[in-house]
């Protein structure tokens, strides 16, 4: 018994070791640049800058070529070596930077220039000095602080050429992208699913290894990420921070905002490909297409029946077995025909 304790938490602690490296390494992506020395260099093309000003125009020259898939885009520049996205460039380099002079006491991570190390030491420290003036968020790094002042101030210079959507920072529009182009880089070692976005797969692989460290003081229902958390707990206390400019509706979470924003938009990015329908979001698309197809894909666990909608289920375990809903799902949708449709309908 106390093996397997010692072998959970080895586990537990090898992810929270890969996951601070790999959300280090999403912070400097999604500036798109990293400090080294005096200078801030391009994550894409490795040019260094005297100035952030300097490198943030620079990488607005990079936004054009953005568009669609990015295979071949990204090119080692000291072998010349291409790979298709800036990850798995990066971890190629690595092989012609070995030297990292600059270690951690606490944890024995190297660095190649010590503002590097300063800035890992508060990952230890817990340090926020970077501090927002318009909602009092704090950051660990100043260029997180950057990238989350482009929400307040509007500059959103990285555009979707499918769908003109705006981001603030290169490596959000990526991730958008793919779900125009349905690429999902990364694979879960366990499972073999795969995901477009990085905090998604983090998210992902805790639930293999059993970690939810958030719990909610009210109801005690646990989560993997702190948001959740902080989303749950807004169904206790019916705060709804997220307002409508145009209708003066309110909302608990930013997601249901940004659906709720496409009917005044007369946006339905989600068509049908069999009767023309149109959707603002992308689960009422998926239960409508069930109407075609007749697949019923959520199962009761009490009495059997199928569902091909959550909310049906939701409403038949409440009614029937008094049951707070677990679901069940035998099948998917096949979310790859969901992207050539979305791309098809922006045409």
């Amino acid at each position: 018994m106390a093996e397997t304790e010692e072998e959970e938490a080895g586990v537990e602690v090898k992810l929270e070791e890969e996951e601070e490296e790999e959300e280090e390494e999403e912070e400097e992506e999604e500036a798109g640049y990293v400090q080294s020395g005096r200078r801030y260099k391009c994550l894409t093309c490795n040019k260094t800058f005297p100035s952030v000003p300097r490198v943030l125009r620079h990488l607005k020259s990079h936004a054009a070529s953005a568009g669609g898939s990015t295979e071949g885009k990204f090119a080692c520049s000291s072998c010349r070596k291409e790979f298709p996205d800036r990850g798995q460039l990066r971890k190629h380099q690595l092989s012609h930077q070995t030297e990292r002079p600059h270690q951690c006491q606490l944890c024995s991570k190297a660095y190649k220039t010590a503002p590097e190390l300063r800035n890992h030491g508060r990952s230890h420290s817990g340090e926020k000095p970077f501090v927002c003036h318009e909602c009092g968020k704090a950051f660990m790094q100043p260029v997180c602080l950057r990238v989350h002042m482009a929400r307040h101030t509007g500059d959103l210079p990285f555009r979707c050429q499918h769908c003109h959507k705006g981001y603030g920072t290169l490596s959000k529009l990526k991730i958008h992208q793919r779900s125009h182009t349905g690429e999902k880089p990364y694979a879960c070692g366990e499972c073999g699913k795969r995901f477009a976005d990085p905090s998604v797969f983090r998210k992902h692989r805790r639930t293999h290894a059993g970690l939810r460290p958030y719990q909610c003081e009210v109801c005690r229902k646990t989560y993997a990420e702190l948001k959740d958390l902080k989303n749950h707990e807004r169904s206790h206390t019916g705060e709804r921070p997220f307002l409508c400019q145009d209708c003066g509706k309110a909302f608990s979470r930013s997601s249901s905002l940004a659906c709720h924003q496409r009917i005044h938009a007369a946006h339905k990015p989600y068509r049908c490909s069999l009767c023309g329908k149109g959707f603002t979001q992308l689960s009422s698309f998926q239960s409508h297409q069930r109407t075609h197809s007749g697949e019923k894909p959520f199962l009761c666990p009490q009495c059997g029946r199928m569902f091909s909608d959550p909310s049906s289920f939701r409403r038949h375990q409440r009614r029937i077995h008094s049951a707070t809903p677990s679901i069940s799902s035998r099948t998917s949708i096949n979310l790859s025909h969901v992207a050539l449709v979305y791309v098809n309908s922006l045409k």
